[in-house]
């Protein structure tokens, strides 16, 4: 019975001391790790803010290119027919959201979804429009139709555009 008194007496503080050392590196090594992770995050956002900024621009552009009273503007010629200058329309909508369909990488999925109701809204509402007209309307009564119609108070453009500077103004905060 002495004996294993004697052998607690030397192995219960060495047991303590080890526990204490295990706890003590444990912490430091949990905070080193986090003080890293950090450092890892605001090196990866100093090098991903210029992207995101990108990108939102980029969007912004799109959005002012392709809001259909300028597209009709823009494209307005007397020598297409109704049809050519639908398919016209839509094709250069479409041709211009898949230019910058890498930009959704860097946007949040809020702004995305914005911008791609703003891409179906305007082939709708070209569409819309061509069915409403005469078959042998033209080019230029299609897009004077078309101002009309678009030409109103705010559109989902102007939504989506407002939508992107709040998400821009948070993003440097």
């Amino acid at each position: 019975m002495e004996t294993v008194l004697e052998i607690l007496k030397y192995t219960l503080p060495a047991i303590v001391v080890l526990v204490t050392a295990y706890l003590l590196v444990n912490a430091a090594l949990n905070h080193i790790t986090a003080k890293l992770e950090l450092e890892r995050r605001l090196g990866m956002q100093k090098d991903t803010l210029p992207l995101r900024l990108q990108a939102y621009e980029r969007l912004t552009i799109f959005l002012e290119r392709n809001q259909v009273s300028g597209l009709a503007l823009r494209l307005a010629d007397s020598e297409y027919s109704l049809k050519e200058f639908q398919g016209l329309l839509v094709e250069t909508v479409r041709a211009e959201f898949e230019h910058n369909l890498s930009q959704q990488l860097y946007v949040s999925t809020k702004a995305w979804m914005a911008v791609r109701f703003v891409k179906d809204d305007a082939i709708r509402m070209v569409n819309m429009v061509a069915g409403s007209m005469p078959p042998d309307a033209t080019s230029l009564a299609f897009a004077k139709k078309l101002i009309e119609i678009t030409g109103q108070g705010e559109g989902p453009a102007d939504k989506a555009l407002e939508l992107l500077h709040q998400d821009v103004q948070a993003m440097l905060k």
